[in-house]
């Protein structure tokens, strides 16, 4: 039974336990990866696992300089753990974990870095919860029968470790449902959020965005459950105008202008958004991408006029102290997009910003961005943007944010911001390998606007809209599903093998803002 664990060695020579979900990306440049297992060496079984993990590496900026296979031997594996976490900062790990007789890696794990294997009950907890709510008998039991032992095997870790669940990546967005119910004018109830996590319900950010969408409208009603795990809404009409809001430092200011820029092309009167909080960080975009990206994609639907988004005081994680203004005028309907032939890269532009740090440290990211990017283009632009005193917010930090631009207008992206520790060269070459695995991709939008195209498309006259993108994110997958639940509109999906692209087709539904007042 193959499951991906990424161990990264500390001070203490302990190991720390990752999931793959992608808001916990490693911060260390160098990884190694350990295949584990007799199958593997005898041919029995084809890896196929080590061309996956070396495409994520490469889309995450991590390097991979080392795979080993080793069979299922403790000592063989330990050997090889110990070896590659001495020359490598983040060791990956391939094969043997299940609750079967060869379960064999956290032992060797736990042998390597010198510590203990403990059960770990938070996860026991999580695994009966999944397991009834699926109507499994056998329950994980460290002293039950030995079908209960073995499942518990599961959550017999290393100790210490920290431990991460992708229970967050798991369902539906809260974000997407309530903007979608806004726009088609649809009630949506969103039940079970986050019912079988250890804290359930709707986090502070969630329930912040709700005040957010009662601003920006008129008359809508939302009514959450007592125990925070349901949420009803029944939408008003978009008003716009002028919001003033603290946005908490558990998300970016991105995650909530995320919503308004789908919402306020459509309201009364031009929608003026005061919000503060923090500008940058690595779960949410970045503020600067909003501004040189998302809202430059308004173009191609005929949205672009007097659009525009202020920073006028930056604020780095955690503690933000960060304020933009957006200003988005109205419109009455949107234009039909025919972008299929994305063109070639013509330039890169990027913003290097510091807050409460050395000028240096924006210096340094642009230096290395080049580097990585001067072999393949000579136009490049990266500006800083060094900001200190009531402006710089309350935190230190620094971070880079890239845009390339096609000979079509296609735009796209990356960016990093830097986590504790790391060093401004690690962010811009890291960055700048992001953004060529992005190109890498094709298509006309990239994966983070995704969204936006097929929104904007939906909503567009009752023409045929035609775009071409990179392979289909997770997230857009389910978006799809969402629109067709909401607007009843499906699109016609078409691969494109040749280019590893996909061509997306889809009739708009007329939509109108009956809320513009006409001259």
């Amino acid at each position: 039974m193959h499951s991906w664990r990424a161990l990264q060695t500390a001070r203490n020579s302990s190991f720390r336990i990752l999931t793959r979900a992608h808001s916990h990306i490693a911060t260390s440049t160098t990884a190694a990866f350990c295949v584990i297992g007799d199958e593997i060496l005898n041919g029995k079984v084809h890896d196929q696992n080590t061309f996956v993990l070396a495409n994520r590496c490469f889309e995450l900026g991590i390097d991979l300089r080392k795979i080993e296979v080793v069979p299922d031997t403790p000592q063989a594996i330990v050997d090889s753990l110990r070896q590659l976490s001495s020359n490598h900062s983040i060791v990956i790990t391939s094969g043997g974990i299940g609750p079967t007789h060869d379960d064999i890696t956290y032992d060797a794990v736990a042998q390597a870095a010198g510590v203990k294997l403990q059960y770990h009950e938070p996860t026991l907890q999580r695994m009966r919860r999944i397991m009834v709510k699926r109507d499994i008998k056998t329950l994980p039991n460290p002293q039950g029968t030995d079908e209960e032992k073995a499942c518990a095997r599961m959550a017999l870790l290393p100790c210490p470790a920290q431990i991460f669940y992708p229970c967050d990546q798991l369902w539906v967005p809260v974000v997407n449902r309530l903007v979608l119910s806004i726009l088609s004018q649809q009630a949506v109830r969103i039940d079970r959020i986050r019912s079988d996590d250890e804290n359930p319900g709707l986090r502070d950010y969630e329930v912040s965005l709700l005040r957010l969408l009662e601003k920006a409208t008129n008359g809508t009603r939302i009514v959450i459950s007592p125990t925070g795990t349901s949420v009803m809404l029944r939408p008003g009409m978009i008003t716009g105008g002028r919001i003033d809001m603290d946005c908490p430092t558990s998300r970016g200011i991105g995650y909530y202008l995320e919503a308004l820029v789908a919402l306020a092309p459509f309201g009364k009167e031009q929608m003026t958004a005061t919000l503060r909080g923090i500008t940058s960080n690595n779960t949410d975009l970045s503020v600067d991408l909003i501004r040189t990206a998302t809202l430059v994609n308004y173009r191609n639907f005929g949205l672009e006029e007097g659009v525009e988004l202020r920073i006028t005081k930056r604020g780095s994680a955690p503690k933000g102290g960060g304020e933009v203004r957006f200003i988005c005028p109205v419109v009455r309907t949107v234009k039909p997009l025919n972008f299929v032939d994305p063109g070639r890269i013509r330039r890169i532009r990027g913003i290097a910003y510091a807050t409460r740090v050395s000028p240096q440290s924006a210096n340094r990211m642009v230096e290395s961005a080049r580097g990585e990017l001067n072999r393949f283009i000579p136009d490049i632009y990266i500006y800083t943007d060094v900001y200190k005193g009531a402006e710089a917010g309350f935190s230190p930090g620094f971070g880079l944010s890239l845009v390339a631009e096609t000979t079509n207008g296609a735009l796209m992206t990356s960016e990093l911001c830097a986590e504790a520790g790391e060093a401004p060269e690690d962010i811009g070459s890291n960055a700048a390998r992001l953004l060529l695995s992005e190109i890498s991709r094709g298509g006309c939008f990239d994966s983070t606007h995704q969204w936006l195209a097929l929104l904007l498309m939906v909503l567009g006259p009752e023409h045929v809209s035609k775009t071409r993108i990179g392979k289909l994110t997770p997230f857009s997958i389910q978006y799809l599903r969402d629109l067709r639940a909401f607007f009843n509109t499906t699109f016609k999906i078409k691969p494109d093998a040749q280019t590893s692209t996909v061509l997306l087709t889809c009739l708009g539904t007329g939509y109108t803002n009956v809320g513009k007042k006409t001259t």
